[in-house]
């Protein structure tokens, strides 16, 4: 009668169950719930430990009460006074441990400490932290507390989702798989919340499912939509497997539906921009709102595809223009200052002497000289 009880009022059914009945029989003040988790797929041995801790329970001098909460989760919940708070968490904590064979195979989440009829708050709040071995690379070896896990941070991952957002926009391969080398290196040296990090995930499988459908992309052996996406990223035991598995599947869609080098052609268009605009302010956080690409990754694809630095080519070009314009007597150096870019005249004029190795005088009496002896 208590078990059959006690599993309507872990499910919250509230109203299904007599009060007085429930506790009638019943010495502590408190209870906690634990729910244990099976990762394997070996369902006889996980009955097989239910059995085990059932039997090794009873002998733990506590009301305890074990229910199959689900098809591969088992709630064991406790029923115990002040005194013996200590123990009840340290036969939690032991209970993983008792199969050897299943040792790496057990999840525990653990509730926190309730009263009376809230057995459904500690079994959500046990609920909740176990979600978060989703979180943890290696296995877990001691139970995760509701308490705990509610003083985690949460994840922004709205920076990471515009840049993969713009790297897979342009088929930038090296920039997606570092983008999430990044995110699993975050995950692994920080534990976050569990619902802000699916959060992200959620976010990104839209854009990754579209990517997939127009490159005509197959999983196994059909076309993908969003859900199938999300339930084989969510079938993965952690975050880490889910990032590599996601990483692993656009590598290989970038690869195949590079029709033409994306790189080279966003070096094209930045390149362009320089040259049609070098008059204008230019630097690397404006090159980066134009193309929507980060300035670090501009600025190391544009020296590597040019074997030159922006700011280089920048004033490579405005020098460039500037001598043809100095052609001109009618200008005069200020002028020409400003017809490039350059506001300051003395920056100029510093920077046009270290380029040609004179001032822009200098140049124009040279010019004006080479012209009278050619004549």
């Amino acid at each position: 009668m208590i078990e059959s009880n006690l599993n309507k009022l872990l499910h919250g059914m509230l109203g299904s169950v007599d009060e007085h009945v429930f506790l009638k029989n019943l010495q502590g003040k408190y209870f906690v719930v634990a729910i244990y988790m099976l990762e394997g797929k070996d369902e006889s041995r996980f009955e097989q430990w239910s059995s085990v801790i059932k039997e090794q329970m009873q002998h733990s001098g506590m009301d305890v009460f074990l229910a199959p909460y689900s098809r591969r989760k088992l709630s064991v919940t406790f029923n115990f006074d002040e005194m013996q708070k200590e123990q009840v968490f340290e036969w939690i904590a032991q209970a993983m441990k008792i199969s050897p064979n299943l040792a790496n195979q057990i999840s525990c989440g653990v509730g926190p400490i309730v009263q009376d009829l809230e057995l459904h708050v500690s079994c959500e709040g046990a609920l909740d932290a176990l979600k978060h071995r989703y979180l943890v690379e290696e296995e877990v070896l001691v139970p995760l507390y509701y308490d705990e896990v509610q003083q985690l941070p949460n994840y922004d991952g709205s920076i990471f989702y515009e840049q993969l957002s713009t790297a897979i926009k342009t088929n930038q391969l090296e920039q997606i798989c570092d983008l999430f080398t990044r995110l699993s290196d975050e995950m692994a040296g920080t534990m976050y919340r569990y619902e802000s990090v699916v959060l992200v995930l959620y976010r990104i499988i839209p854009i990754v499912a579209e990517l997939m459908m127009e490159s005509g992309a197959q999983y196994e052996g059909g076309s993908i939509n969003a859900q199938m996406l999300a339930n084989s990223l969510f079938n993965q035991r952690s975050i880490f497997d889910s990032l590599e598995w996601l990483s692993t599947m656009l590598r290989g869609i970038v690869s195949s539906s590079r029709s033409a080098q994306p790189t080279e052609l966003l070096m094209d268009s930045v390149k362009l921009y320089i040259e049609e605009n070098y008059h204008q302010e230019i630097s690397l956080e404006l090159l980066s709102q134009k193309t929507f690409v980060s300035s670090s990754y501009i600025s190391q694809l544009f020296k590597r595809t040019f074997g030159i630095g922006v700011s280089e080519y920048v004033s490579q070009i405005r020098m460039n223009k500037a001598r043809e314009l100095l052609k001109d007597q009618n200008l005069k150096v200020e002028q020409v200052a400003e017809m490039v870019g350059l506001s300051n005249s003395t920056y100029f004029i510093t920077k046009f002497k270290k380029t040609f190795g004179m001032t822009p005088n200098q140049y124009r009496i040279n010019q004006k000289a080479r012209k009278l002896n050619s004549d």
